[in-house]
């Protein structure tokens, strides 16, 4: 029976890590393309297309927060789902983040030199990549 439990919840950890994976990927886009000049039609509908998946982020980020929660809160689960394995799947994910981040700043610093892009952008970009590569890595892991 604890074995029946412990599946059911690691899959609703990684089907709430997923949906949190996707939602960020398709909602921060957004984010960043309102800082470029667009014409108002264009704008309107990143707007909105962000909005959703914005919200569809906030409900992702709430769903985690209760698995992990959950996961806390009985010893049996954190034993099972929060042991080694796993805190070396998330400090794997974040290293790779990291490091595909350095080299993402390296390549907009030899950009720079011959496109205008704005600071706002650059920023927004840089946090972008370094999320979706730790949380692309971060499913590759537990996938396995």
């Amino acid at each position: 029976m604890e074995n029946s439990k412990i599946e059911q919840v690691e899959v609703e950890r990684f089907k709430s890590l997923f949906l949190r994976g996707i939602a960020f990927i398709f909602w921060f886009p957004g984010i960043i393309l309102m800082e470029l000049p667009l014409n108002k039609f264009l704008m309107a509908i990143v707007a909105v297309i962000s909005s959703v998946f914005g919200i569809l982020f906030i409900y992702a980020v709430i769903k985690v927060f209760r698995v992990f929660r959950k996961i806390k809160g009985d010893q049996v689960l954190q034993q099972a789902l929060m042991n080694e394995m796993y805190l070396s799947f998330d400090y794997k994910a974040l290293v790779t983040g990291f490091y595909s981040t350095l080299i993402y700043v390296i390549l907009l610093f030899l950009l720079s030199d011959f496109v205008d892009i704005p600071v706002r952008v650059i920023c927004l970009t840089i946090v972008y990549v370094a999320v979706v590569v730790t949380e692309l890595r971060r499913f590759f892991l537990y996938r396995q």
